[in-house]
């Protein structure tokens, strides 16, 4: 089994941190490995392997009971608005060197975190923050099973900054036909915190340890499975703080959540060449945490080619959870834990998606030129649904 299969076969089975039972987030660019290498004669000169831009609009509306934009006692607007572009970069550095540079920016408009008296949360003049991240990854090709990435990035915005780092290590077994993968990341938080009528009280930090062990097989020819599983602890303040929950006294006091989560994700991945030019990928994902979460997650991705350059994928997700033990609309006053966040509510989500993708050769400044573009729908049972478009334009050295 070559490189460049095994890069697909784990690419296939690629299973992102268990950040949420259920996150319904901006899609990113997936990361890549460029297969170009320098002359030996050259070992420490980078070459460009492909170049990348993607921007996404991620349009959500609903209401929830954690938002204070609508009546006292909820449910308020929820609605959110996001710009997303973002540059990768991907460069060798001789031959067993491979560098990713990953930069989104986001551009976030959010109703919930401006309250009703008119004091915004996130800034001191209007309701729209800007973010910004900057990620590196380098992956060295030790030998001809085995790969070691190791990352580190920077976020940053107005109220919040974020730091984290990682490694990877993956190699190849049993005759070059099953990839095992193990990971190891890091993150800390740092935020400004805030009253639930907007007043700015100080900074509080998070942290987030997150392992990861997976195996690759190769089934038949013609036949991938993944299995995956991912644990994480989070410590520290574990909410944005501005967060608010219905009383039962008829006012809003703010949320009360621990300061420590368990979580752990088991996934099953099933890709299978379908013999009319086509694939199809099966995803099952199983979530529990010490907060009372449980939820199954089922999907599935249907592609088709279309010539050599062109194919299209349809995709359908479904995603149901129990909700916190703690969640509420109406709680006592009397300092228990408390939540009306709708993300930690019961529910049922279903995702709808269909993509197409042209890959075209070119003669001069590249070796080919790939365009995609994608749309989504979200929606989900307790009032919340979402729209997402992105569109992707890259070049191949």
């Amino acid at each position: 089994m070559s490189r460049p299969a095994l890069t697909v076969a784990l690419l296939v089975g690629m299973v992102s941190l268990p950040v949420a039972a259920d996150q319904p987030s901006i899609p990113l660019v997936p990361p890549s490995i460029g297969a170009g290498v320098l002359e030996e004669t050259s070992p420490y000169l980078f070459q460009i392997e492909s170049t990348r831009l993607h921007f996404t609009h991620y349009d959500q509306t609903g209401f929830g009971y954690q938002s204070q934009r609508g009546p006292v006692l909820g449910p308020g607007s929820e609605e959110l608005l996001v710009e997303q572009p973002q540059l990768e970069v991907i460069a060798t550095q001789g031959k067993h060197i491979t560098h990713r540079l990953w930069l989104p920016m986001d551009i976030v408009t959010a109703a919930s975190p401006v309250h009703a008296v008119g004091v915004d949360a996130l800034t001191a003049a209007s309701r729209i923050n800007e973010a910004g991240t900057l990620e590196l990854a380098t992956t060295y090709h030790s030998d001809k099973q085995g790969d070691l990435t190791v990352h580190s990035g920077f976020h940053l915005e107005e109220p919040y900054r974020s730091w984290d780092m990682g490694i990877a290590y993956s190699r190849s077994v049993a005759e070059d036909n099953a990839v095992i993968l193990a990971s190891v990341n890091q993150l800390f938080d740092w935020f400004d915190t805030f009253q639930i009528d907007g007043t700015r009280t100080g900074e509080q930090t998070r942290s987030a340890t997150n392992a990861n062990l997976s195996i690759t097989q190769l089934l038949t020819p013609t036949t991938v499975i993944h299995l995956d599983y991912g644990g994480t602890l989070q410590v520290g303040q574990l909410g944005n703080t501005w967060s608010s929950v219905p009383l039962n006294t008829g006012v809003r006091g703010a949320e009360i959540l621990p300061r420590e989560r368990e979580r752990n994700a088991f996934v099953v991945r099933l890709a299978q060449w379908l013999p009319w030019n086509g694939a199809v990928h099966v995803f099952y994902r199983f979530y529990l945490d010490d907060w009372g979460v449980f939820a199954h997650t089922v999907e599935g991705e249907l592609f088709q080619r279309f010539g050599h350059y062109f194919y299209v994928r349809a995709n359908y997700r479904v995603h149901t959870q129990s909700g916190v033990s703690f969640f509420t609309t109406q709680a006592p006053d009397d300092g228990s834990l408390r939540t009306a966040d709708s993300d930690l509510a019961p529910f049922v989500a279903q995702t709808f998606g269909i993509k197409a993708a042209l890959d075209v050769p070119l003669r001069t400044l590249a070796r080919s030129v790939g365009l995609d573009l994608a749309v989504e729908r979200y929606i989900r049972t307790n009032n919340l649904q979402a729209t997402i478009v992105s569109c992707g334009a890259g070049l191949h050295f």
